[in-house]
């Protein structure tokens, strides 16, 4: 499943996926003023993100059986979990929460 987020409201988006690879592309998306969230679940799959430099993010991964690179922390094996953000995150007045959950596979989020 490739979702381009282009012109598309990210306030409060779910995305779940059974089987398969999910790839979510942030650029163009639009934020609200204040925290805006983006809920993504797999049960089999990897999970891939792309967030723009300029997108303040909070990302909370997790992972069953898998490996999770996130803006350079990395963990692989079993029961995973990182949290990362941007170093703009905090100042800005448009956020963006990002949680992922994966039961097998990878999780990949690419960002500033």
């Amino acid at each position: 499943m490739f979702i381009d987020c282009t012109g598309v409201n990210l306030q409060n988006v779910e995305v779940s996926a059974g089987f398969g690879d999910v790839e979510i592309r942030l650029k163009g998306g639009i934020l609200e003023q204040g925290l805006n969230r983006l809920i993504i679940s797999s049960f089999i799959g990897d999970i891939r993100i792309t967030a723009p430099a300029d997108m303040a993010v909070f990302t909370h991964c997790s992972s069953f059986v898998g490996d999770i690179d996130v803006m350079g922390k990395r963990a692989s094996g079993f029961g995973n979990s990182i949290d990362s953000q941007t170093a703009n995150y905090q100042e800005s007045e448009k956020k963006l929460y990002v949680a992922c959950n994966c039961f097998i596979g990878d999780i990949k989020i690419y960002g500033p």
